[in-house]
């Protein structure tokens, strides 16, 4: 990836902590027993007014996306004979499942837990989400489904003199 989409990412990846107040945290639904902002070494804490720690599920889930990049890039200097089509079908996935966590930004708040066994403070990833009736859309697309029986044999490949023009990849 090049510095300037590492930048990008970086932006929406590097979010600041929330401080959430106590009513926030019973509006949302969350643990009442999330992590609260820790007092400094003198004793004040560290910000003024006492909340818990909060953390935004989409920059969550971009920051869970990103770590793919090398993976990507390792991917495609692995494998150098992979045609740029096969280059750009890697990036092309990588940046659609980007734009749709951004679309889509997942407004629920990850707090922070106690948990045994761990020396600091432990997301909860148990958030709340409003989902879609995944079976009900798998019923809409089988209602809908080619008859590729019917397709068979049909040569996708591209064939000049049929009135089509080629397109650049965007």
């Amino acid at each position: 990836p090049t510095e300037e989409t590492m930048a990008a990412w970086n932006h929406l990846t590097v979010t600041p902590a929330l401080n959430l107040t106590a009513d926030e945290i019973s509006q949302l639904g969350l643990s009442t027993d999330s992590v609260q902002w820790p007092k400094s070494p003198g004793g004040v804490r560290i910000i003024s007014s006492m909340g818990c720690i909060g953390y935004l599920e989409s920059a969550h889930q971009l920051h869970c996306l990103h770590p793919t990049n090398p993976l990507y890039t390792h991917t495609a200097s692995k494998i150098a004979e992979m045609p740029a089509i096969g280059e750009a079908h890697l990036e092309h996935c990588v940046d659609v499942i980007r734009q749709r966590l951004i679309c889509t930004a997942d407004t629920s708040i990850v707090t922070f837990r106690w948990v045994k066994g761990i020396s600091g403070a432990y997301p909860n990833f148990h958030t709340g989400h409003v989902c879609v009736d995944y079976e009900g859309l798998l019923g809409w697309v089988g209602e809908r489904k080619a008859d590729m029986g019917r397709v068979e044999g049909w040569d996708y490949r591209f064939r000049e003199g049929e009135g089509r023009e080629m397109v650049g990849l965007p």
